[in-house]
């Protein structure tokens, strides 16, 4: 995974270290330790309160995490029937390396950055790697077709099915092609990196 997913990982172990230390393991010290009686009652209450703060960090991590494995499965449903059995077990659980980042749209595309997550390399495997559009900054997409944009008032519209690629003056305009071709994905460009942390933390 990501270099930058361990330090976030590593950075998330150690608050909830230090969360439990103060929330849990140390009104239960004071509690041990201390003679009064106040003191005792104190603990206990804080020591609740630690303990649901908890349970409410869990429930949201586990919501997090049961959201991107439900995005996945959506973006599988989007391939035909027939062609399942081609897709690599990687395609969809894969989110890079190291400097790598990487997210798959519909197969075969998908969208891979290296050392930084501004801007990506859309590519369509066919089955070797063939590149479609060096920078991808923002895009929108359905189960039929992407709109791709690269920093640049101009914005391609591809179909996933066929590789039709063209070339349109606005997103506006590129919408507006892809909506008489019956679009039904989000009518905004987002950041490849939001849709990154849609797949992978």
């Amino acid at each position: 995974m990501p270099a930058l997913f361990f330090a976030s990982l590593i950075l998330i172990a150690f608050a909830m270290l230090v969360v439990f230390f103060l929330l849990i393991i140390l009104p239960l010290l004071i509690a041990w330790f201390s003679n009064k009686p106040s003191t005792i009652n104190f603990a206990r209450k804080w020591l609740d309160v630690g303990i649901a703060l908890g349970v409410i960090v869990v429930l949201l991590v586990y919501v997090c995490c049961m959201q991107r494995i439900a995005y996945r499965k959506k973006l599988q449903s989007y391939v035909p029937q027939e062609l399942r059995k081609d897709v690599p077990a990687y395609f969809y659980s894969d989110g890079g390396g190291y400097d790598y980042w990487r997210f798959p749209l519909v197969y075969p595309y998908d969208i891979e950055m290296y050392e930084q997550t501004t801007y990506g390399r859309l590519s369509r495997y066919t089955p070797k790697q063939e590149i479609v559009l060096e920078s991808v900054t923002h895009l929108t997409f359905d189960d039929k077709m992407v709109i791709v944009n690269s920093g640049a008032p101009e914005c391609m519209l591809i179909e996933f099915s066929s590789g039709k690629a063209e070339t349109f003056k606005s997103f506006d305009e590129a919408l507006k092609e892809a909506k008489r071709r019956g679009f039904k994905g989000k009518p905004k460009l987002e950041t490849v990196l939001r849709y990154y942390h849609r797949c992978f933390p």
